[in-house]
């Protein structure tokens, strides 16, 4: 995506924003309906997007003339259920559809088709290297650059391993597109140490049962294993659970990704030792309170195309300040 100059800092939610592409020209929205919204997350199996669709949510209830509406697959691999559900919406004639994808191919000819039809799309979860969506008219991204927030999680492996031992990464659904991006941040990180051997390499699917299931298997097949890297914190909970019961805790340190509420109870707790911060709440409340309000209010213009969330590392020194009060 071609980037503008501009980089600005949006106070009220913390979140760094660069403008890389415009929006499809504004329309005006019809006064005598209430402003229709729908959330289209790949599923809701993931913490990530449950606790990203409560926060809007509860940000939708507060505007009286907004209806809210959350869709989604009955998993993440199920890509046809939600492009139904989003055909569904375009006959609906919904005013604003806000949709994330791990298969941003399959699903882009039919974003393209609300759009061109008079429906607003914006994306969330995901920024750019996308080259489907480019110049199809989004509104606006919000999110976290993967390949970065991989890096971040792979520097912390390095930190904790003093660039020498044994890793097992967890990925989530084979090929998708945070699973191919935050590999890729991973990798770029744990490369540069020339002591550090990934071990096992395996997909979870996202799933915390299935994260539990993976982890038993690598760890019966590595008995000098030192850090698990999911790939999401639901993973990586499933993952605290087969090394608990394995009775190697002492031994294998877990990273989990997203930020979530309860993986950093699990921090306080000991039951893993790290996450990257992805800030879903903060995502679920943009998507409303900054896009869904002013699209509402047809001020479309005044939205920055993208909204970048830097991602950062948690662990228990700083876990603290991430739990809600």
């Amino acid at each position: 995506m071609k980037k503008l100059s501009a980089l600005l800092f949006v106070a009220v939610l913390g979140l760094s924003v660069t403008v890389t592409f415009a929006a499809a020209p504004e329309k005006p929205k019809d006064k005598g309906k209430k402003f229709s919204v729908a959330m289209v997350p790949p599923a809701l199996v993931s913490p990530y997007f449950i606790e990203a669709a409560d926060a809007a949510k509860k940000a939708a209830a507060k505007q009286s003339n907004m209806e809210f509406v959350v869709l989604a697959p009955s998993d993440e691999t199920k890509v046809d259920e939600q492009i139904k559900i989003l055909e569904d919406l375009i006959q609906k004639k919904v005013n604003l559809i806000l949709v994330s994808s791990g298969n941003w191919e399959a699903v882009a000819p039919v974003l393209k088709k609300a759009i061109t039809g008079g429906i607003d799309v914006a994306i969330f979860n995901q920024l750019s290297d996308v080259p489907v969506l480019e110049k199809i008219g989004l509104v606006s991204a919000v999110g976290v650059d993967e390949v970065e927030g991989g890096k971040v999680a792979g520097e912390w492996v390095a930190k904790v391993l003093n660039g020498k031992g044994n890793v097992a990464v967890l990925e989530g659904v084979s090929g998708d597109y945070w699973t191919v991006r935050e590999g890729k941040g991973i990798d770029s990180a744990l490369s540069k140490h020339k002591g550090i051997k990934i071990v096992a390499r395996q997909p979870a699917n996202w799933e915390r049962a299935k994260g539990m299931e993976v982890t038993e298997n690598i760890l019966q097949a590595n008995k000098q294993l030192d850090v698990i890297c999911a790939m999401n914190d639901n993973m990586a909970l499933g993952a605290a659970q087969a090394v608990e019961n394995a009775g190697r805790k002492k031994q294998v340190k877990i990273s989990g990704y997203n930020g979530n509420e309860e993986a950093l109870k699990a921090i306080v707790a000991g039951k893993i030792d790290a996450t990257v911060n992805k800030q879903p709440s903060n995502v679920g409340r943009t998507l409303i309170e900054v896009i869904a309000v002013k699209v509402m209010k047809g001020e479309k213009k005044d939205i920055k195309p993208i909204m970048r969330i830097t991602p950062a590392i948690i662990t228990s020194q700083n876990v603290n300040e991430f739990l809600k009060k």
